[in-house]
């Protein structure tokens, strides 16, 4: 009785989703070929799909979701359980099989339907796949089943087959018995990885932002499988469940072309930007690459490989015993850049004896760098050396103290850094002594430094020698113009500041010391505490003062070499990021140093200044672009400051060094910038270029009202200074037009000759012929002959 009611509670053939084409129970063996691959039957308790209905009734009597089982005779429950995993299996050798690879943890049914009315899920994809063809009547491509010869081609259709259809498929699992999976990029849970050990987060920092996977299940996979003679197997599903679009290119790995070929810029000292900008303009990539070969795309891909490979390049993780490392590397060189080496906690490794002896030695660390090149630099150029402070170089927050001096175009030349924790008298003394015993015979004209005193008392122990030192006049005016903002109008203390600047400029000191006895006299009583201020300055007034200035040295009177080797190196080396190690510090100022003693060795060979010859880069555009708002005039016609505006907060310095270039040799601007060249200004800005687009800019303000030399209106006298006993000056017209002077030439042209003639030089024995617009002649020239004083007030 309780038999034939079993027996009837079990579902027959009529319960299962699809039926067979055949009506008996067990089908034939035609029928078995020919559903060989195609499972028509599901369980209707756990999804599972079978290939034949025989299959499918016998599962049920197993199915553990069956609510039947219970009814089953004992014989056919499942009385063999897995103590690992608590599994039942019906027969005892069904377990023993399932021990070999249990791992303890049950299947999960993880695999959603892509319909979002139904619920089902699933263990498998090919589960998921069997249920979208036959119960939403889903558009799935058939599996192509293909062969290569080897694993190359493969892998070059698969590069292929991802450009054409914008995916891109990615190995997982690693490879089992030759065979390797590859699922798509946008397959799989956007939840990060977490290590079984990690704390798992409560809250997401992750960014977000260009994240390629979403949670998604896509149903394309390669499988790849290589055989005994090297053929590879494929099995490709192509059916993506996402839409396809170019813009997902972007998340892509580039290919290996593309990465031998960055590789190979990285090596030969290429910048990111330069690498990435190359890769944008070349024609020859293919089409949709526009999107993965975006500018800012590669520029960060490029910079987090060079991030990489520079930990990588590592010694040791610990900063300080890679630095003992590089240190030791570098000592094996012939000409070793390390002068100074002393580490925290040890006794000095390399460097004079005297380091040993200063107060609390263990506890300071010092390093000093100098290349051979920066040495035989610095011997040509000692006549005028620059030194001061940088600060915000490392996490440690140890000073970086720069020595720099002019080039032959009056640009900035690093010629030693020296890094310690401690920066006083001192530690620079003991770096000053470190160039003084490799350069015992070097003799150093002047000394700029801000006003850290202890900077040049340390310089003039460790040379052994009292140095003539220079203050920046930076430090004086931007006290004196505090003070002024605070005790005077703003009208009045314009005023006050521009006559004061004109007395510091002064080059006769008879006359500087007159004209600041008057400016003593007329305001003294107006504001008192200016005075004090300027008395400060006034006992060293021989450091300042241009009067007392050795000639022609006296266009440099502040720090501004050190500020554009400073800029240089925060922005184009640091990316105005602090380094967080020191070794990683050290590998930025050599490859600076490099790079300015190649720059320099590139212009003897081509004989032209960096960025004069490049056409891919116009500065006088650039500077164009410039609004007049933008540029804040500091000192009338002397000094301007504009602000950044890629980097928010830095400004740059821009410096009017003379009003005429006496220069024997000169380069001049390539662009329509009016009677511009090397010699005019200087700018602390970043760009190597001794012509940047601030100094455009300023240059075009100031020449602005110059009248066009190009206009053929314009008529030209050809003047003619004879100067004998009688200083006679002709003047005769002249129609011809091969060299044209501004306005300030005609001026110092003037100026010089009464200042030889008051000086009672006659230098002017030779015929000197000199071009002027007639415009400049109206408005100037007459004013000069009646009147010399007025002179001073156009060229003050």
């Amino acid at each position: 009785m309780n038999s034939t009611s079993d027996s009837e509670d079990i579902p027959n053939e009529e319960d299962y989703v699809f039926k067979s084409s055949t009506g008996s129970k067990k089908p034939s063996k035609k029928t078995q070929k020919n559903s060989k691959f195609i499972k028509n039957y599901q369980c209707k308790y756990c999804c599972r799909l079978f290939t034949t209905a025989f299959s499918a009734k016998r599962h049920h009597k197993v199915c553990p979701k069956s609510p039947l089982l219970h009814k089953m005779p004992i014989k056919n429950q499942q009385s063999f359980q897995c103590h690992v995993c608590g599994k039942f299996f019906r027969h005892f050798e069904y377990m023993i099989k399932h021990a070999e690879s249990c791992s303890g943890s049950s299947l999960i049914r993880s695999v959603p339907c892509l319909y979002e009315t139904c619920s089902q899920m699933f263990y498998h994809k090919t589960s998921l796949i069997q249920h979208l063809k036959f119960q939403h009547n889903a558009n799935i491509e058939e599996r192509r089943n293909l062969k290569f010869m080897n694993i190359k081609s493969f892998l070059a259709w698969k590069q292929e087959e991802e450009q054409e259809t914008f995916s891109y498929f990615s190995k997982r699992m690693g490879e089992k018995n030759n065979v390797t999976f590859y699922y798509c990029q946008q397959d799989g849970s956007s939840k990060p990885h977490i290590k079984q050990e990690a704390v798992y987060r409560s809250t997401n920092k992750r960014n977000l932002k260009g994240q390629i996977r979403k949670g998604r299940t896509c149903l394309a996979r390669i499988r790849a499988k290589v055989q005994k003679d090297s053929t590879v197997v494929v099995q490709y599903d192509p059916t993506h469940s996402h839409p396809l679009h170019p813009h997902d290119l972007k998340h892509h790995p580039l290919s290996d072309s593309l990465n031998k070929r960055i590789l190979e810029q990285l090596e030969i000292g290429e910048t990111p930007e330069e690498i990435a900008q190359s890769l944008v303009n070349d024609d020859s990539q293919v089409e949709g690459s526009f999107y993965q070969l975006n500018y800012v795309n590669l520029v960060s891909r490029i910079k987090e490989r060079v991030r990489k490979m520079r930990i990588k390049s590592r010694s040791d993780p610990d900063d300080g015993t890679s630095l003992m490392k590089k240190v030791n590397q570098l000592q094996h060189h012939n000409n070793c850049p390390i002068i100074i080496f002393k580490p925290n906690g040890m006794d000095t490794l390399i460097g004079p004896d005297i380091i040993n002896k200063i107060e609390d030695c263990q506890n300071v660390f010092m390093m000093g760098i100098q290349t051979e090149q920066q040495l035989e630099i610095m011997k040509a150029r000692s006549d005028l050396v620059s030194v001061d402070l940088i600060d915000g170089t490392n996490r440690y927050g140890y000073q970086l103290l720069s020595i720099v001096v002019p080039d032959e175009l009056g640009r900035s030349f690093p010629v030693g850094f020296f890094i310690a924790s401690r920066m006083d008298e001192e530690t620079i003394s003991c770096f000053a002594r470190a160039i003084k015993e490799r350069a015992p015979n070097m003799e150093i004209g002047d000394i700029i430094t801000s006003d850290n005193m202890f900077i040049i008392t340390g310089l003039n122990q460790g040379f052994q020698s009292e140095l003539n030192h220079i203050l920046c006049q930076w430090v004086i005016y931007e006290d004196v113009r505090k003070k002024l903002k605070k005790l005077t109008m703003p009208i009045q203390w314009k005023a006050m500041f521009k006559e004061l600047c004109s007395i510091f400029d002064y080059e006769n000191k008879e006359n500087f010391v007159n004209a600041f006895d008057a400016f003593q006299g007329k305001y003294r009583k107006e504001a008192p505490k200016l005075f004090d201020c300027i008395e400060k300055y006034s006992c060293n007034i021989h450091k300042w003062a241009r009067c007392y200035r050795r000639f022609p040295r006296s266009n440099i009177n502040t720090i501004m070499l050190n500020e554009s080797v400073k800029n240089i190196l925060r922005i184009m080396y640091m990316k105005r990021i602090p380094t967080k190690r020191l070794d990683n510090l050290i590998d930025i100022l050599l490859k600076m140093s490099n790079d300015f003693h190649t720059r320099l060795e590139k212009e003897k060979v081509f004989n032209v200044p960096y960025g004069l010859d490049d056409p891919n880069k116009d500065r006088h555009e650039e500077g164009m672009s410039i609004s007049d708002y933008d540029v804040l005039e500091i000192i009338e016609n002397k000094e301007w400051e504009i602000a950044s505006k890629m980097y928010k907060g830095q400004v740059y310095k821009i410096l009017r060094l003379t009003e005429i270039c006496q220069s024997d040799s000169c380069y001049t601007c390539p662009s329509s910038c009016y009677s511009l060249c090397t010699h005019l200004y200087f700018c602390t800005c970043e760009d190597l270029c001794v012509l940047c687009k601030h100094i455009h800019k300023v240059h075009s303000m100031i020449t602005k009202d110059i009248p066009n030399m190009e206009d053929e209106d314009v008529e030209l006298i050809e003047l003619r200074f004879y100067v004998d006993s009688d200083c006679d000056i002709s003047l005769p017209e002249s129609e011809d037009d091969d060299e044209k002077k501004s306005v300030p030439q005609l001026i110092g042209a003037c100026e010089s000759y009464r200042i030889e003639q008051n000086n009672e030089i006659n230098c002017w024995e030779h015929l000197n012929e000199k071009k002027y617009s007639r415009s400049a002649y109206d408005k100037i020239f007459e004013e000069i002959v009646d009147d010399p004083d007025v002179i001073d007030s156009n060229t003050g």
